[in-house]
């Protein structure tokens, strides 16, 4: 049975009012995503990421989307609009459509687990690119997260001065 893993109650996709504020947001995080999936990202073909384990993260954070190597910087920021949790069966048969993956790379990414998260992603905004170098000056020994790692509201504030719309 899939569930619904609302932290916060979020209604920014159906909000017209729902802008992506940084100072209006209760979390920040930066999320590694390879390349390929962030461009179906922005393009709008992928509108679910998936994952193994349930993120540190609520409904309604910011995630600032770090394209790993070879781009190696964040590129885009969106907002987690809901969160699923459930058997990659369930998952599939419920958001398959919106991964961006086919069903084959869906079953290998979820072999041997039990259950995996679905978190669908609105207000999908490309930034210009906040390089390594720049996150370092934000946070002294900064690297990349592995999955997902959150971010003070003051580091959130940096990435929306040192980025503009793309």
């Amino acid at each position: 049975m899939l569930t619904w893993c609302p932290q916060l109650s979020c209604q920014a996709r159906r909000s017209p009012r729902f802008s992506l504020r940084v100072g209006s947001l209760s979390e920040n995080a930066i999320i590694s995503i390879r390349p390929q999936f962030v461009q179906a990202i922005v393009s709008g073909a992928k509108t679910v990421e998936v994952r193994r384990r349930i993120p540190p993260i609520q409904v309604g954070t910011a995630l600032w989307i770090y394209a790993t190597l070879p781009v190696g910087a964040v590129v885009a920021v969106a907002v987690a609009t809901q969160i699923f949790r459930g058997h990659p069966d369930e998952l599939w048969t419920s958001f398959g459509a919106r991964t961006g993956i086919t069903k084959e790379d869906f079953d290998s990414y979820f072999e041997g687990t039990e259950s995996g998260v679905c978190i669908d992603l609105g207000h999908v905004r490309e930034i210009s690119p906040v390089p390594i170098s720049q996150l370092r000056s934000m946070r002294v020994g900064f690297n990349p997260p592995q999955v997902i790692s959150k971010i003070s509201a003051a580091e959130a504030h940096f990435l929306e001065a040192y980025s503009r719309p793309i």
